[in-house]
C-alpha cells in the first residue's frame, strides 16, 4: 500500500572556530509524506558568532529545499546575548523567512534572565526568566525555532509574554513554575494562557528526571485546552 504518512529526520552538524569567529553548519533530511502535502523537505543552516565587548553577536542563514529541489525557502536572523549588568542576562533574536514565491515573514523574541541568588545570596539559588515573543500569522520554517510553553505547540499568529521561576534546593529537587499568556493578533478577542509546574531531579551523574503538570486555556477554540501530566527521564553519555 505504500507509506501514507512517514516521518523522520537524519542529519549532521559541524561546529568549530576560526580565530575569533565561531561557526556551525548543519543539514537535515526531514521526510514527511502525507499526500497531497506537505512535500519532503531538506533544511540546512549556517551560523557564525563573534564576541564584542562582552556580548555575543550571531548571524544565521536558513535554507529549505522541498520536493527534491522543486521549491526553495530561505531565511536569516541576527541574535544577541550578554549581560546588561551583573545578574541580568539578555538574549534576543530577530528572524525572517521567505517561502518560495511568497512574501517575507518576520518574527522576534527576547528574554531577560535574572540570577536572584547572585544578587541577594541565599541557598535556594532562585533564577527568574521573563520573555516576550511575536510570531506572524504565518511562520513557515519546518524547524520554526525553540521557545517556551505555548510556543511548544503553536508557532504562528502569537503575541505572548511569559516567565519562569526556578529553585535549586538540592541536586535531587529543583522545582520550577512557568507561566505564559497572550493572544493571536488576527483573531479578535483571542487569549491564550498556559502554566506549568514541576521539578527536576538528578538520579545519577548521567540520568536526570523531570515531573511536570501543564494546563492550557484557549478562548478561540482552535487549539483545545488541556491538562497534561508527564514523567520523563534524560540520559547522557
Amino acid at each position: 500500500m505504500g507509506c501514507v504518512q512517514c516521518t523522520g529526520v537524519d542529519g549532521a552538524v559541524v561546529s568549530g572556530s576560526l580565530g575569533p569567529v565561531g561557526f556551525e553548519l548543519a543539514s537535515f533530511l526531514h521526510v514527511f509524506r502525507a499526500p497531497p502535502t506537505p512535500p519532503d523537505t531538506t533544511p540546512s543552516m549556517a551560523r557564525a558568532t563573534f564576541d564584542l565587548a562582552g556580548w555575543t553577536i550571531g548571524g544565521n542563514y536558513y535554507y529549505e529545499s522541498q520536493a527534491s529541489g522543486a521549491t526553495t525557502n530561505t531565511g536569516y536572523s541576527v541574535d544577541l546575548a550578554g549581560d546588561l549588568f551583573p545578574g541580568f542576562n539578555l538574549t534576543g533574536e530577530w528572524a525572517t523567512f521567505t517561502p518560495s514565491a511568497g512574501t517575507q515573514q518576520t518574527a522576534y523574541q527576547a528574554t531577560v534572565a535574572v540570577d536572584v541568588s547572585g544578587m541577594m545570596g541565599g541557598g535556594m539559588s532562585p533564577k527568574l526568566s521573563v520573555w516576550y515573543k511575536n510570531y506572524p500569522v504565518t511562520w513557515g520554517p519546518v524547524f520554526p525555532g525553540s521557545c517556551e510553553t505555548i510556543c511548544s505547540t503553536e508557532f504562528q499568529n502569537l503575541n505572548v509574554w511569559g516567565a519562569n521561576l526556578g529553585f535549586t534546593l538540592s541536586p535531587q529537587f529543583r522545582p520550577y513554575i512557568k507561566y505564559e499568556t497572550g493572544n493571536r493578533p488576527s483573531l479578535a478577542g483571542s487569549t491564550f494562557t498556559e502554566y506549568e509546574a514541576g521539578f527536576r531531579s538528578r538520579i545519577t551523574s548521567s540520568v536526570d528526571a523531570r515531573v511536570r503538570y501543564q494546563n492550557r486555556t484557549d478562548s478561540t477554540g482552535l487549539s483545545a485546552g488541556r491538562d497534561r501530566y508527564r514523567v520523563e527521564l534524560f540520559y547522557a553519555w
